[in-house]
């Protein structure tokens, strides 16, 4: 048993033993295609493929501190792009990659925005996620 991966159709590497993986990274702005050919004892062959895009990179986005309104807390993003969706994500976990949950999505209008999110019970992280 054996795998193959590709970037397209450069070769970039093969294993025989578990993990069946292959680190991808410092892609070019674009769109790829990667793909595994796993082949057993018998010779038969599976192929599965993604294609990923990677875009340029943005300025970050910086969440404020957050502000007690009403029973509330509320964040400003500041970095955002107008007229694209931005999401809150709350984790109780910091370490990568985390248990991120969307809390609300909402559409800058400028280049920043606000959101509202309910005071909860213990140590929670908070992030602003841009769209695509």
């Amino acid at each position: 048993m054996g795998v193959d991966f590709w970037l397209g159709t450069t070769y970039l590497d093969g294993k025989l033993f578990l993990p069946f993986t292959v680190p991808v990274s410092n892609l070019g702005v674009g769109t790829y295609t990667l793909m595994a050919v796993a082949i057993d004892y018998s010779y038969a062959v599976v192929t599965n493929s993604i294609t990923i895009t990677v875009q340029a990179e943005t300025s970050p986005i910086t969440l404020g501190a957050p502000v007690f309104v009403a029973g509330n807390f509320q964040f400003n993003a500041t970095g955002v792009t107008p007229g694209k969706s931005i999401v809150l994500q709350s984790s109780t976990d910091s370490t990568f990659p985390g248990n991120w949950v969307s809390l609300g999505t909402n559409v800058a209008g400028g280049s920043s925005i606000s959101f509202t999110n309910p005071v909860t019970a213990g140590a929670h992280f908070f992030r602003a996620v841009q769209l695509p």
